[in-house]
């Protein structure tokens, strides 16, 4: 099994509540450092594609945004 399939199976039986758990990544997300989303938005994209800012806030909220620079 890899990394990613670990990270879904941990996902997919955690019993949290999936309310508190997306208020967490949204909290810990803008309370961070520029780096810090940078790194965050890095880490989402090889996850699934897309960074967590564009997850929240929708694709225009990346139009002049990249987390590789």
């Amino acid at each position: 099994m890899n990394l990613i399939q670990k990270i879904y199976e941990e996902m997919t039986t955690d019993d949290s509540s999936d309310d508190t758990q997306s208020e967490i990544l949204k909290n810990e997300y803008f309370h961070a450092t520029v780096d810090q989303q940078k790194a965050i938005d890095r880490i989402f994209i090889a996850l699934c594609g897309w960074s967590l800012r564009t997850i929240i806030e929708g694709p225009e909220a990346t139009t002049t945004y990249n987390p590789y620079r």
